[in-house]
């Protein structure tokens, strides 16, 4: 009587209900998908028959959870029922599937498990095996830190961080020490103070490079501007090359927007100290009061305030621009008068997550179009 639990006795009362509780729209599947469908289900049933005719319970449950979950994944969408029973039906699945996995690994072609003698393992077997699984893994290119890996003093493998901190794509083949003193616990590179952790194991050499923290030398007006509050002009280019690089390595949008305030004067001679300063106050009070916490706002040299704005496509970054300028124009009308007409001016860029782009790029293609964006 076990054939009682066979898939297709199953699934075909489970698609019965399928056809009475399918309300809502269709959604017919590609013959392709079709095909793949029959062809798992097949293998589940066929698989399932062996199971029972060895005896192997576990074995057949799993086949069992996996054919019924691809009849719901597959059957659901096509007679209407709500996509909620389709992704249940994909969990089914993928559980049945992992647990055949975790079944056939932990037995043997007996059913039994292997147990395995303590003469059977040498340490040379281990280390023979920690070396395949380096080179299976490519355990550099999994740290998400700069790192370098050697032997016998020269580079063998370096990771896409390290080869764009040091400015090079041909890094294999080349001395470790003449890359990365020895003798260096830390160093400066592309601006940045980091860290050096070097670890040597039987010829074999990791040498790990990790950020210093921001409390770790200097003062604030390192990364705080003192006059604004906002990042400094020096933070500025830090933080944006690691934010394309975020977007990069996760393909999300990156925006820049660079504001600039100028004022014309309504009267002759030039515009008082004081009256300047009071402007551009109002400017950074209005940004702070407008942008998002996940926003970034810097100070420049020049008084101009770049914003770089994360997960915000480059629409985005104009709607926000015209916010603030909405923002500051109803202050000054709101204020007393002043002897000057404010103008703000936006530049803007974007990067989307694909192929290459820096900091100085971004940043120049806004300075390019501010003009393109004054009233």
């Amino acid at each position: 009587m076990r054939w009682i639990t066979s898939p297709p006795i199953i699934s075909v009362p489970l698609v019965a209900l399928l056809l009475a509780l399918g309300s809502g729209p269709t959604e017919g599947l590609p013959l392709p998908l079709w095909g793949l469908f029959l062809v798992a289900y097949g293998a589940a049933t066929a698989f399932h028959s062996m199971n029972l005719s060895t005896r192997r319970g576990g074995l057949a449950f799993f086949t069992n959870l996996t054919a019924q979950g691809l009849v719901l994944a597959f059957v659901s969408p096509a007679v209407g029922v709500t996509p909620i029973v389709s992704w249940l039906g994909l969990a089914l699945a993928s559980s049945g599937m992992v647990g055949l996995v975790s079944l056939g690994i932990s037995k043997g072609p007996s059913g039994q498990r292997q147990p395995i003698s303590p003469e059977q393992i040498s340490i040379s077997d281990i280390q023979q095996e920690l070396k395949s699984l380096e080179t299976e893994l490519d355990i550099p290119s999994m740290i998400p830190l700069p790192a370098l890996w050697g032997q016998g003093g020269v580079i063998l493998k370096a990771n896409r961080e390290a080869k764009l901190l040091l400015g090079t794509n041909d890094l294999e083949g080349k001395e470790l020490d003449k890359m990365i003193n020895p003798s260096l616990h830390e160093l400066e590179l592309g601006g940045t103070g980091w860290l050096v952790f070097r670890r040597s194991l039987e010829g074999e050499d990791l040498v790990l490079l990790s950020p210093k923290g921001e409390g770790s030398g200097g003062d604030d007006s390192d990364f705080v501007d003192p006059k604004t509050g906002l990042y400094s002009d020096r933070y500025a280019r830090r933080r944006g090359e690691e934010e394309i690089e975020r977007a990069r390595r996760y393909r999300r949008w990156l925006s820049m927007a660079l504001l600039k305030l100028e004022l014309e004067s309504l009267s002759q001679g030039p515009i008082p100290r004081s009256f300047q300063e009071e402007a551009y106050n109002r400017l950074i009070a209005t940004v702070k009061k407008t942008i998002r916490t996940s926003d970034l706002a810097f100070h420049l040299k020049d008084d101009c305030v770049l914003l770089l704005l994360p997960e915000t496509p480059s629409s985005g970054a104009r709607t926000l621009f015209d916010r603030i300028k909405a923002q500051l124009n109803k202050l000054f009308e709101e204020g007393e008068a002043a002897p000057y007409r404010p103008r703000l001016m936006g530049g803007f860029s974007f990067y989307g997550g694909n192929g290459t782009t820096s900091y100085g790029q971004m940043l120049e293609e806004a300075y390019s179009n501010m003009a393109l964006n004054e009233d």
